[in-house]
């Protein structure tokens, strides 16, 4: 194998799939099995770009703390689900009648909650079970993509006034509802979980975040 040509291949297939990666030198490691091997790489400035290193740099830092804020959004939205679809199997599980009709008004007002959440971060589909078509404006996670896209048109330059100030919004946005959501892991699921644990009913589990 040709450690140097396949590390150079790889390299190229993760720059298609997100940002490039600022000049400089890098280190590519591969594992296979019990084998593992690396290659230094050189990231060089393209000499056509009339982009400073200074700005690739500013570049990549956002790029790099945009990415962070997706994947904060993107793991609160799967949580949500998980924690709904657990509400929905719930509802399913319970013997319609009277004794029922107490804990399934609890599972919508906690599902109430949690949407509340969860349609700050992505807009909501037209239809059950429709993930094409959308019938609210854009929400957080859709809004931080797009401003992704914008800034990879833009590459070898600082990202601009109008982009830190869309990012700096967004950010502030999602931490809104960070806060909102974990008040509702704090408080709300313990209280939840205690009616139905009151009713010998598993409680719903907050799925871990990998």
């Amino acid at each position: 194998m040709d450690v140097k040509k396949f590390c150079m291949s790889l390299l190229a297939v993760c720059t298609m799939l997100g940002f490039l990666a600022a000049p400089g030198t890098y280190t590519v490691k591969l594992k296979a099995g019990d084998q593992e091997f690396s290659e230094k790489l050189e990231v060089r400035k393209d000499s056509s770009s009339a982009g400073t290193m200074a700005d690739i740099r500013e570049q990549v830092k956002l790029q790099v703390e945009l990415r962070d804020e997706i994947n904060l959004c993107s793991d609160m939205i799967n949580q949500l689900e998980w924690m709904r679809k657990q509400l929905y199997d719930l509802k399913d599980l319970l013997a319609p009648g009277k004794s029922a009709a107490e804990t399934i008004t609890a599972i919508n007002e906690f599902d109430r909650k949690l949407q509340s959440v969860e349609y700050e971060l992505f807009q909501k589909t037209i239809a059950e079970g429709d993930t094409k078509s959308f019938r609210d404006p854009q929400k957080i996670y859709f809004k931080l993509a797009v401003l992704a896209g914008d800034l990879l048109s833009s590459v070898d330059f600082a990202p601009n006034k109008q982009q830190r100030e869309v990012f700096a919004m967004l950010k502030d946005r999602l931490a809104s509802q960070k806060t909102r959501f974990d008040e509702l892991l704090k408080t709300d699921l313990p209280a939840f979980n205690k009616r139905l644990a009151d009713k010998n009913i598993p409680g719903i589990i907050v799925p871990e975040v990998k």
